[in-house]
């Protein structure tokens, strides 16, 4: 694939309450204090054409203050859910493919990116998964897999026992076309994936991934990686 027709998504327009509004994105996350957002920008800046940061209004004139890189283009968004804020962006970008972070978490170990990018040759979606720690289970978008088909998708069941968790993903605009504003995050079409038929890539990412959207997980991320801080 050329990567470089390849537009990232790192949707942070977030109200990030259950942190007090404060930006989640610039939380720092090794001893030189790079915040979440830099690493996914790093991590994707050898595959994307441009990477899109959405944000709220408020914090737009911080975003450019950091000056991110050239590849970087803020863009101030008021929306109620993240698949508006995709939505949104969708509309004003030229391109067919999206890779799709989530700038509020962290991977240690492999980045899966350049993976799903790839696999964008032959679906229209392609999911990043994770095995699913302990304390994870019922705070994320958990799957199944029979035959290496991904054949389930909850979103935040306690009940589930589904065994990895998706994180990252690529798609195209068959994808944009299931994606529904009112959706509280991207992960609810995979349910759609599923029902339809629609083939769905998928790769088990080496490595642990963390949501630093809460203060619990952000903080069992410094715990196990208080060495490298």
């Amino acid at each position: 694939m050329n990567f470089m027709k390849v537009h990232g998504l790192l949707p942070a327009a977030g109200q990030a309450m259950r942190l007090r509004r404060l930006p989640k994105f610039l939380l720092p996350c090794d001893g030189d204090a790079t915040t979440l957002i830099e690493k996914h920008i790093e991590q994707m800046s050898d595959i994307c054409e441009i990477i899109w940061l959405p944000v709220r209004p408020d914090l737009i004139s911080l975003v450019h203050d950091l000056n991110l890189g050239p590849k970087i283009i803020p863009v101030a968004l008021s929306t109620k859910t993240m698949s508006e804020t995709v939505l949104r962006v969708g509309q004003i970008s030229g391109a067919d493919k999206f890779l799709l972070g989530m700038p509020d978490t962290v991977f240690v170990g492999e980045s899966p990116y350049i993976s799903i990018a790839d696999m964008l040759e032959t679906s229209s979606l392609a999911l990043a998964l994770w095995e699913t720690a302990s304390s994870q289970r019922g705070k994320v978008g958990a799957v199944a897999i029979e035959n290496r088909k991904i054949v389930s998708s909850v979103d935040k069941d306690l009940k589930t026992e589904h065994p990895y968790h998706w994180g990252a993903m690529a798609f195209d605009r068959q994808f944009l076309s299931l994606l529904e504003p009112e959706m509280p995050h991207t992960g609810y079409v995979i349910s759609k994936y599923i029902e339809q038929d629609l083939e769905i890539n998928w790769h088990l990412t080496q490595g642990e991934y963390f949501d630093c959207g809460t203060f619990a997980e952000y903080r069992r991320f410094l715990r196990i990686n208080s060495a490298a801080l």
